[in-house]
């Protein structure tokens, strides 16, 4: 192309191979966090568990979520030989010492929920209690112990259920009994009302028995 007797020449852009648009400057360095594995889980809890052969062998026979709650919040009776509550603690146990109670922030004074709902230390409660390790578990209103104990103070809580109670009931269940009795009552009478009945006769009779039905 001329313009004024010259030619214009286009600027050549050298190609380059790596570039692609969605790529960031950082994305080399970029990492996804990945969950546990279940190899590392197993380390996790041998190491804590090395004094205490049965329990690591029970733990890798529960199913992975019972081996994540007790790698995070781990007993004090699964602890290492020589090992206190106090001095040895995961990271969790550092955040909240009990995840399945309220804790009050030491700052603050804010009252945080709990870690795990109550939905969640049900689910949690029914698993240990299947595989026999409901022991291990943080004291939480959902386990046995406490659910028992509640039951024994506080009874059923439901008025006619107690001991020495009953529940009223409809009129017509409360008055099965009494209409029984009373056609019981009339059917022993039977023969002597049909002998006063014969003696006194069908026009003179005035004693006509009430109806039992209601």
């Amino acid at each position: 192309m001329y313009v004024q007797g010259s030619v214009l020449t286009a600027p050549k852009f050298e190609s380059r191979t790596d570039y692609h648009p969605r790529a960031s400057p950082d994305s080399s360095r970029a990492s996804i966090e990945t969950p546990l594995s279940n190899t590392r889980l197993h380390t996790a809890i041998d190491a804590m568990m090395a004094a205490s052969q049965p329990y690591a062998q029970l733990a890798k026979a529960l199913p992975a979520r019972l081996q994540r709650f007790i790698a995070r919040y781990p007993a004090p009776s699964i602890l290492p030989a020589g090992a206190t509550p106090e001095t040895f603690k995961t990271g969790y146990q550092e955040a909240s010492a009990n995840p399945f109670s309220r804790q009050k922030h030491p700052v603050t004074g804010v009252w945080h929920e709990p870690v795990y709902s109550l939905r969640r230390q049900a689910e949690l409660v029914k698993l240990a209690r299947e595989h026999g390790v409901e022991e291990l578990l943080p004291p939480t209103v959902k386990g046995s112990e406490y659910q028992l104990a509640h039951r024994v103070e506080h009874g059923l809580r439901v008025k006619g259920t107690g001991v020495g109670q009953k529940v009223k009931g409809h009129q017509h269940e409360r008055m099965v009994m009494p209409r029984m009795e009373r056609r019981r009552n009339a059917m022993l009478n039977m023969p002597d009302l049909m002998r006063q009945w014969k003696k006194v006769g069908k026009y003179r009779w005035k004693k006509f028995p009430k109806s039992v039905n209601g």
